[in-house]
């Protein structure tokens, strides 16, 4: 099984009586299937990674030879964006089952499911352990219509939350330093306070205040 993007079509045999021969048949699906996000354990043996393969966007696991998969998320609403702890113990990730998507970890298993953040509204998601496994760095935003995202770490028992970026500019795509001393993300001045106001024209002009940030965890 590979972690494409899409699968649109899929083979099976129909038992064709001509000659004896059966003919492989094309069939499409009645709708896509879709990967995403794949995450390889600490040792290598195994991806995690959100697929709408069962209809909602839910967490899968599979043996790094393409054997063994698991569905770790069992409830029908979406979760996504997987990400292993240093020791391959547990997985970070988003999910709305509250009603709203807030940051959860989880027994690489799917067992022991634990609900980290209470944001409410908005999207809360890009979640990812720190080298030592003590805190969570993800990125969100109260408002889905704006376009300006903040930056936020906690700690792995869902204490210890705090923002990490500033309000002038969005915050986008964190990940740690190898020393986990500090979280590293793009910062862009958005023009525009909505993304309905951010066309082509503003978007390549946001582009050219891109620049790479890093913000102390202390």
């Amino acid at each position: 099984m590979g972690l494409n993007r899409k699968a649109l079509l899929v083979l099976f045999l129909a038992a064709g009586s001509q000659g004896g021969a059966q003919t492989i048949t094309p069939a499409q699906l009645s709708r896509p299937i879709e990967f995403w996000n794949p995450d390889f354990s600490p040792d290598g043996k195994l991806v995690v990674f959100e697929s709408t393969l069962d209809g909602a966007t839910a967490i899968y696991s599979i043996g790094a030879d393409g054997s063994g998969l698991r569905r770790l998320t069992s409830d029908t609403s979406g979760s996504s964006q997987p990400h292993w702890s240093p020791d391959g113990k547990r997985i970070v990730f988003s999910s709305n089952r509250s009603g709203s998507s807030e940051i959860y970890s989880m027994a690489a298993d799917g067992s022991d499911a634990a609900k980290l953040t209470s944001m409410g509204a908005g999207s809360w998601y890009r979640s990812s352990y720190s080298p030592d496994g003590k805190w969570i760095a993800f990125q969100g935003r109260f408002n889905t219509r704006e376009v300006n995202d903040r930056v936020y770490v906690l700690r792995s028992d869902g204490t210890g939350l705090r923002v990490l970026s500033d309000t002038t500019a969005a915050a986008e795509g964190p990940q740690w330093s190898r020393d986990g001393r500090s979280v590293e993300y793009s910062q862009v001045s958005y023009p525009r306070r909505l993304w309905s106001e951010m066309g082509p024209e503003l978007m390549k002009i946001a582009q050219t205040s891109r620049r790479w940030v890093s913000m102390p965890l202390t």
